[in-house]
C-alpha cells in the first residue's frame, strides 16, 4: 500500500468514526430529553415463573427448561406469571434468556384484566439469534394497552438435548440502553426465510421500526460530508476517500445480511441435513400442505396421474394453491380460477375445494355439485378434510335432476 492509499484509508475510518459517534450523541440526547424525570422500572427473576407446559427447574435466580412436549420438531413449553401489571407504564421489555438454538422461536404472549382463561391471548414474537438479551418496544403492538393480568413467554421448535436458561424479565418505560437494545434486537434479531425471501428480506424483525437502510445512509452522508469540510479546511483528502467511506458503511450494512444468511445456514442443517426427502418437507413450515397432499395421493386421488380441478378463493399466485398443486403432481392439475371453467368438468374428474370457495355447493343425499347457480353435476365425495374436501365427478344422470340448495363445502 502507498503512501496515498493509507492516507485515504486513515481519512476514510476517521470520517466514519467520527460520524458514527455524532449519530450516538444525537440518538444518546434524545432519549436523555424525552425521557420521564423519574423513570419506571421493573425487573421479575425467571424464578417467579412456573412451567404452564413442559418441565422446569429453579436454579438461583434462573428457571431452566428442561422439558418440551409434543413431537420434534414441533415441541413446546410455556413458562407463565400471573401478576397484576399495567403495561401503559412500561414501553420496553427485555427477554433475558440463553440463546436459543437454530429451529426454536419465543414468543412473549400476555392476558388482560378481565379476561377469561379461555379467551385468545395477545403476543408479540421475539427475534431468534440474539445472544443475551432481546428488547422489544412493546408500544408498536396494539395489545400492549391496559392493565394485565398475566405475562409469559412460548418456546417453540426443536431444543435438542440442551436446556434453556431463563434469566428473567425486565420492563422499563425509557432508557437509553434498552432503547439502543431494542434497535440491536430489530436489526440482528433473526427472522427466518419464506417463500418471499427471495425478492425481498426485511431489515428489520418488526414491520414499521427504524430500518437500518436510512441509517446507514445518514452515517455515509454525514462522513462524506466531513470530509468535504477537511478538505475546505486545507486537509484535502484523496478522491478514492470517498468511496472507500461508501464502501465502509456498505460493508457494515451487508455484515447484517451476512448474520441473517449464517442463522437460516445453521437453522437449514438442523432441520434437513441428513434426512429423507419426506422427512425434509415434514419438519418444513408448510408442512401441513405436505400432509395433505400425501393423503389425497393414497385416500382419495388415483395412483395414475388424473385431472384434477383446484379451487381456491383467490386470484393469481397464492402461495396455499400453488404449493398444494407442486405437492400434488403428477396429476394434471388446473389451478388457475375460484370455479371451473363453464363446459370444461368431465366424467372422471376431480374436484378439489380448498374451502371455503364461494359459488360451490354440494347435496350430498344426491351427489349432487353445483356452482354458480348453473346446472348441477353428479359427484361424489372421496376426501374430506378442515383444508379442503375432493369431488369425483361420475358419469351424469339419465334425466335432469331437480333444482337443489345445498351445504357449501
Amino acid at each position: 500500500m502507498n503512501a496515498m492509499s493509507a492516507k485515504a484509508v486513515g481519512y476514510a475510518l476517521a470520517a466514519v468514526a467520527a460520524s458514527g459517534a455524532l449519530l450516538a450523541l444525537v440518538f444518546l440526547g434524545y432519549w436523555s430529553l424525552t425521557g420521564p424525570a423519574e423513570p419506571r422500572d421493573l425487573y421479575v427473576p425467571g424464578k417467579e415463573f412456573r412451567a404452564a407446559v413442559g418441565q422446569a427447574r429453579v436454579e438461583g435466580e434462573q428457571l431452566v427448561v428442561s422439558g418440551f412436549e409434543g413431537a420434534s420438531p414441533r415441541r413446546q413449553a410455556v413458562l407463565s406469571l400471573r401478576r397484576q401489571l399495567d403495561s401503559e407504564a412500561y414501553r420496553l421489555l427485555t427477554i433475558h434468556m440463553s440463546q436459543l438454538p437454530p429451529g426454536m422461536a419465543a414468543t412473549v404472549f400476555w392476558r388482560k384484566s378481565g379476561q377469561a382463561l379461555g379467551d385468545a391471548l395477545y403476543s408479540q414474537p421475539v427475534p431468534a439469534n440474539v445472544a443475551g438479551a432481546a428488547t422489544l418496544d412493546m408500544t408498536r403492538n396494539p395489545g400492549w394497552r391496559g392493565p394485565l393480568a398475566e405475562i409469559g413467554l412460548l418456546l417453540a421448535g426443536d431444543p435438542g438435548s440442551r436446556e434453556l436458561h431463563f434469566s428473567g424479565l425486565s420492563l422499563v418505560d425509557r432508557g437509553v440502553g434498552p432503547a439502543l437494545g431494542s434497535l440491536l434486537t430489530q436489526w440482528t434479531g433473526f427472522h427466518r426465510f419464506d417463500q418471499t425471501s427471495i425478492n425481498r428480506l426485511s431489515a428489520t424483525f418488526t414491520a414499521g421500526t427504524l430500518s437500518p437502510i436510512p441509517v446507514a445512509a445518514v452515517w455515509a452522508g454525514l462522513a462524506l460530508l466531513l470530509v468535504l469540510v477537511a478538505g475546505w479546511l486545507g486537509k484535502a483528502a484523496p478522491r478514492i476517500t470517498y468511496l472507500l467511506v461508501v464502501l465502509t458503511v456498505w460493508v457494515s450494512l451487508d455484515l447484517l445480511w451476512q448474520r441473517q444468511l449464517s442463522a437460516q445456514l445453521q437453522l437449514s442443517q438442523q432441520l434437513f441435513q441428513g434426512r429423507s426427502v419426506a422427512e425434509r418437507h415434514r419438519r418444513d413450515f408448510d408442512s401441513a400442505l405436505y400432509d395433505y397432499a400425501q393423503q389425497l395421493k393414497s385416500g382419495g386421488l388415483p395412483d395414475t396421474p388424473a385431472r384434477l380441478f383446484m379451487l381456491h378463493n383467490s386470484q393469481g399466485h397464492n402461495f396455499q394453491r400453488l404449493k398444494l398443486q407442486y405437492y400434488l403432481l403428477p396429476h394434471n392439475i388446473y389451478n388457475l380460477s375460484v370455479l371451473p371453467p363453464e363446459g370444461a368438468v368431465r366424467e372422471g374428474d376431480y374436484i378439489l375445494a380448498l374451502v371455503p370457495v364461494p359459488g360451490l355447493e354440494f347435496h350430498g343425499g344426491r351427489s349432487l355439485l353445483r356452482w354458480d347457480e348453473g346446472a348441477p353435476v353428479s359427484a361424489t365425495l372421496e376426501h374430506s378434510h378442515p383444508m379442503g374436501k375432493l369431488f369425483r365427478v361420475a358419469a351424469d344422470p339419465a334425466a335432469p335432476p331437480e333444482p337443489v340448495t345445498g351445504a357449501r363445502p
